[in-house]
């Protein structure tokens, strides 16, 4: 009985992160952008943390592991991706939002790392920046850079 219940309580652990990884697939796929790019892009806005909350000096704020700001609700209304705000915190749902709107920056930049700043700003400082930030994490370790490696060169193209 132990054992089983050992085995449920390791499920149970795991079904976000598995969940979490299924919604990154299907985003990826769904939306036509590198999966290890928005596992980056996760890494760097919230460290992996659902309930991520962020307000900016400009008075907007940012929602979720992917942090997505508020100047986006409207889009994300129109395509149907979200009801409204709150539905940011659910992370599937914010990985969906995230994938919709760094699609946006490819169609707009190519698949270029240029496109990859550009979900954080089109300021060309704050893009390259952010850019190089995103290229870091997603060269930081042999499990980044094994995976998906042709997607993006490995130098920046601002």
């Amino acid at each position: 009985m132990k054992t089983i219940i050992y085995y449920l309580s390791i499920i149970l652990f795991l079904s976000p992160v598995i969940a979490q990884a299924s919604c990154l697939s299907s985003a990826a796929i769904r939306w036509d952008v590198p999966e290890i790019i928005l596992e980056a892009i996760i890494i760097n806005e919230s460290g992996g943390k659902p309930d991520a909350r962020n307000i900016n000096k400009n008075g907007s704020h940012d929602y979720g592991l992917m942090q997505i700001n508020t100047i986006n609700i409207d889009p994300l209304k129109s395509q149907g991706i979200i009801k409204n705000k709150q539905a940011l915190m659910q992370p599937c749902t914010n990985i969906e939002a995230g994938a919709y709107l760094l699609s946006k920056k490819f169609k707009k930049h190519g698949y270029s790392w240029r496109a990859v700043g550009a979900y954080h700003s089109e300021t060309a400082h704050y893009r390259d920046k952010y850019a190089s930030k995103i290229m870091k994490i997603v060269n930081s370790g042999p499990d980044f850079a094994q995976r998906n490696a042709s997607l993006l060169r490995s130098t920046p193209t601002y």
